[in-house]
């Protein structure tokens, strides 16, 4: 294991509880792996109560190197200024409101000598902190699993700083900016690797209905667009992306219509995988009416599935 080299942890705080934000950043203060530096970036210029203030005293006492914006800029833009002011050889990238277990970074730094980008199974838990379920304990094969959807929680990752440069790191998108690196990095034929054990608490936030499924769907456009485009340079072996590129294509896919087919694929495809557990007769029979109602949506659906494990 690389035990003395440093590792430049990476935690962006927008508007999060301070009570979530303590756990995040005592999770990684109490790491077994010692040898690191915590640069968190503040993307809420207005923030000036107990959030900016906790902030400040973890600098002031040289805990955290501390990063506030100008204007707001998003996750993946935040973490690009941070890591471009990072001094470590690794990046663990951490959001403020999950936790890391104490030996997180430990177990990654032994795991990434063998590939380029490491990261792990995750406990579900609420905004409470209760558990609520836990990530597939199955590993799949990521770099084949990779380009048909994204398996990876962005805050277990641990990241050679080298690859991430030189795959062009984040990118200014409002969703999915992770996922887009992910495939870049397939590109460039960087080594993926996932520990087959929980080494963080991802929580999962409460939010209003139609906000929440607004978001998903922009999320599975975004994600489509992304797979396009990865499959396009793949061939072309040249990247075309542009965020102008990226909203024609949201423009002319997000409807209410479509998002409704949208999610009416996915309760059925969810249903299907139910049947299909319990009796493969009454799974397959039901599939097959998924397809006839949903062919396009339902078709890629099991493509991708089929490919990940095939």
């Amino acid at each position: 294991m690389e035990q003395d080299k440093l590792v430049s942890v990476i935690i962006c705080v927008y508007k999060e509880p301070l009570s979530w934000v303590r756990q995040a950043f005592e999770s990684i203060i109490s790491q077994t792996y010692k040898n690191l530096e915590i640069i968190s970036v503040l993307d809420d210029p207005a923030s000036c109560g107990d959030l900016s203030a906790y902030l400040e005293r973890l600098a002031t006492e040289g805990t955290i190197r501390l990063i506030r914006n100008a204007r707001n800029l998003g996750a993946g833009r935040s973490r690009q200024v941070a890591i471009e002011n990072s001094r470590g050889e690794f990046i663990a990238i951490m959001d403020a409101d999950d936790i890391s277990t104490p030996e997180r970074i430990e177990r990654e730094m032994e795991a990434i000598s063998f590939c380029d980008i490491v990261c792990s199974q995750a406990e579900l838990i609420d905004e409470a902190g209760n558990t609520i379920g836990f990530s597939p304990d199955e590993t799949p094969e990521i770099n084949k699993t990779l380009p048909h959807g994204n398996i990876i929680f962005n805050p277990s990752v641990l990241i050679r700083k080298s690859a991430y440069e030189q795959c062009g790191g984040y990118r200014s998108l409002s969703v999915s900016e992770d996922y887009d690196l992910w495939l870049r990095m397939l590109l460039k034929g960087k080594v993926f690797s996932r520990i087959d054990q929980r080494l963080i608490k991802y929580r999962m936030r409460d939010t209003s209905l139609s906000h929440a499924r607004s978001n998903v769907f922009k999320v599975h456009l975004t994600t489509s667009f992304l797979q396009s485009q990865y499959n396009r340079a793949k061939r072309s072996k040249k990247d075309t992306y542009s965020l102008e590129g990226l909203d024609e294509y949201l423009k002319k896919r997000n409807s209410p219509r479509k998002e409704a087919l949208f999610f009416a694929g996915c309760k059925r495809f969810g249903k299907a995988k139910s049947l299909l557990a319990v009796s493969k007769v009454k799974g397959s029979l039901y599939l097959i009416s998924c397809l006839a109602a949903h062919p396009v949506f339902m078709s890629k659906k099991i493509i991708a599935v089929l490919k990940s494990r095939f």
